[in-house]
């Protein structure tokens, strides 16, 4: 038994100093890999293309590593992503655009703003090996955080690709020099000390908030939407009470709420822009028979109400492009017996953005 025992150490001690398939698996020592850096999609009614720009230059500075990481000149990717006119940029395109190139690895992301809230998607796919993509999937308030968590990102694929963490920034370099910090408020006001009564607490973060008819009743509801959910509620004279909540899956992500009663049938219509998967999925809500049903669902299109000065509230529609913004007219949407349909195109300046522009009878002519 004692001999036996000094076996079993000898054959464990064996096993633990050989080295795991997983160790010995290093990366070759003098190839140099190419990476490829698509345009990150963005999904804002701001136009957040100095974001864009700063993403990319985090990237580029954080990925390369001098003799064995290099970055694909941007020039290259964009003309590659253009020859392939993609209907939308997924895994699928990425892998198309990083093969024309010459890339080993590819990264494509999107990026929504909402109020003051960001959220970032972002993934590195190999295309020259199979291997499962790397993600990273972050919600903050406000832009520091997010650059930071892309800084983040940034290292985590020179790990990936070389199968080594890469040397960190110097000591005392900005997290990112990209952004302005902004000054604290000294001396700040509570609203109370203005006057102001404070509002009753809701359980979830609130994105998005309209009033409107939505039941026929005659009286204004509050719709509120977080990211995935909207909540209808009804104002009893000293708070809101909870009158639905509708649901609609976390794979939808809500950018704009309006409710308006466009189809002019007395009752509020709830519409939301959204995206899912990085391409619209946008619908319409309406009140019937004692429940909220989709009239307009999974379109392609930004939607937003115009309040005109002799049709009153006016649906309007703008496609998305390949690069996640507005493209191309806007369009006034008209109610077609049981949904709305595109209609006339709208005489704006080519340039003309859906959430840049408003309505107004200036000259008084009616």
């Amino acid at each position: 038994m004692k001999f036996k025992g000094i076996w079993l150490c000898l054959f464990l001690a064996l096993i633990l100093t050989l080295p795991s398939p997983s160790i010995t698996q290093t990366r070759e020592p003098s190839k140099v890999y190419k990476v490829a850096i698509l345009p990150f999609l963005i999904h804002s009614q701001e136009n957040l293309d100095y974001f864009r720009e700063g993403i990319y230059d985090i990237l580029t500075s954080r990925i390369t590593v001098e003799g064995r990481i290099i970055v694909i000149e941007r020039s290259i990717v964009e003309r590659a992503l253009y020859e392939e006119r993609p209907m939308r940029l997924d895994e699928a395109v990425a892998k198309k655009v990083g093969m024309r190139v010459g890339a080993d690895y590819i990264v494509l992301g999107s990026l929504t703003k909402i109020g003051d809230y960001i959220s970032l998607d972002a993934r590195l796919i190999s295309i020259t090996e199979e291997k499962p993509p790397l993600g990273v999937y972050t919600q903050h308030k406000g832009i520091d955080d997010v650059m930071a968590k892309i800084g983040d990102f940034a290292q985590d694929i020179g790990y990936k690709i070389l199968g080594r963490r890469p040397m960190v920034g110097r000591p005392g370099e900005p997290r990112h020099p990209y952004i302005i910090q902004q000054r604290e408020m000294i001396g700040k006001i509570g609203p109370e000390g203005l006057g102001y009564k404070k509002s009753q607490t809701f359980g979830f973060e609130i994105k998005g908030i309209d009033i409107g008819d939505v039941d026929g009743d005659k009286k204004n509801e509050v719709v509120i939407m977080d990211d995935h959910n909207l909540y209808v509620f009804k104002y009893d004279g000293e708070k809101l009470k909870l009158f639905q909540k509708i649901e609609t899956g976390y794979y939808h992500t809500f950018l704009t709420l309006d409710v308006a009663d466009v189809n002019r049938n007395g009752y509020a219509e709830i519409i939301v822009t959204a995206v899912a998967e990085d391409d619209l999925r946008s619908f319409i809500l309406e009140f019937e028979q004692g429940k909220f049903r989709k009239i307009t669902e999974k379109a392609g299109w930004y939607f937003r109400v115009l309040d005109h000065p002799k049709d009153g509230p006016t649906l309007m529609g703008q496609r998305m492009g390949s690069d996640g913004l507005y493209s191309g007219p806007i369009y006034k949407f008209l109610w077609k017996k049981n949904s709305f349909e595109k209609g006339p195109k709208m005489p704006f300046p080519k340039e003309t953005k859906i959430f840049g522009l408003t309505l107004a009878d200036i000259r008084g002519s009616g």
